[in-house]
């Protein structure tokens, strides 16, 4: 039985989109939640 390796170019994809979509939520948290709070609360 062979070992798993991860050295397919479809593994590299997989982990650059998700760390894309990851990245991209996070800034579309902070721009929809946090920054209007922020905002809000320092009035």
């Amino acid at each position: 039985m062979r070992p798993l390796t991860y050295e397919h170019g479809s593994w590299y994809t997989i982990g650059a989109v998700s760390i894309g979509y990851l990245l991209l939520l996070t800034i579309i948290f902070v721009a929809l939640f946090i920054l209007p709070y922020l905002l809000f609360t320092a009035l």
